[in-house]
């Protein structure tokens, strides 16, 4: 089993027709965007600190054989034909178009880490025909720059335990607040970031936030999903600058002080 799979798959084929290769990397952290603001007069830059990376990179490096089926210690070559049926077979799974790719990374013994991840440059692969071998390499882009949990956690405001163990924020958490004072607010104790909700529910509506989105509903129901009755309530809350996001402290432990409500929070893990 390799450490890397492409959409659910593992990128070492079932029939051995390819495998990884040792020069495959681990993913890059993305540089940090910084902004940096020149003033006449002063020394250096205005000290503004990063907020975000830009996109990470993984680079996976493959051998090809030219055999039709390689388990069970089949290892008799099947000439160039096979190999290029193979190489090409190979090539379908790396690249897909109008869509994502979900790049999951597992090293033995650990959890599952995926990212949405698009092809970054050209693949341009090698023959030794005489071995009837190629290689090649597909660089890979992680958009976000974040690799994150393949599901999501459901944890109450009063104990978020259950999301300890990342090392990167998490900016599209997903809250159902019941509201129980006049204002409600968040605020993540590492970034400081806050998210008000100013407005009242009826009934048994809950407050349901898409953060990412800044989307609000006056939902009832306490599922996650916005059903039919549902009114929006965008514009009755308010973010900080770069949106509600959850830090994680040097232990990847989170915290949240919660004024005026109670609820739950909906998210994945960030790496």
């Amino acid at each position: 089993m390799a450490i890397y799979s492409l959409d659910g798959v593992d990128l070492d084929d079932e029939k051995m027709r390819w495998v990884l290769a040792s020069e495959t990397t681990l993913s890059t952290r993305g540089e940090p965007w910084r902004i940096s603001v020149d003033i006449p007069n002063r020394f250096g830059v205005l000290p503004i600190p990063a907020t975000v990376l830009k996109p990470g990179t993984v680079v996976l490096k493959f051998t090809v054989f030219s055999w039709e089926d390689g388990r069970n210690g089949n290892r008799c070559k099947g000439g160039l034909d096979q190999l290029e049926f193979n190489l090409r077979a190979l090539l379908r799974r790396l690249t897909a178009f109008g869509r994502m790719q979900t790049l999951g990374f597992q090293p033995q013994g650990n959890t599952l880490k995926v990212a949405d991840v698009r092809l970054s440059s050209s693949i341009e692969p090698t023959i030794d025909p005489e071995a009837q071998i190629a290689t090649l390499t597909a660089a890979f882009e992680v958009a976000s720059g974040l690799w994150r949990d393949p599901q999501p956690t459901v944890v109450d405001l009063n104990d978020l335990g259950s999301l300890t163990g990342g090392n990167m924020p998490i900016p599209d958490p997903w809250l159902m607040l019941s509201p129980t004072g006049q204002t409600c607010t968040l605020k993540d104790n590492i970034s400081g970031s806050t998210f008000t909700f100013n407005g009242s529910l009826t009934g048994a509506e809950r407050l349901l936030v898409d953060v990412a989105s800044y989307r609000a509903w006056k939902n009832p129901s306490a599922d996650w999903q916005v059903v039919g009755g549902a009114r929006s309530a965008d514009g009755e809350i308010s973010m900080s600058l770069g949106g509600f996001r959850l830090d994680p402290d040097p232990q990847g432990r989170l915290s949240v002080t919660a004024t005026g409500c109670t609820g739950y929070i909906k998210a994945r893990r960030s790496y």
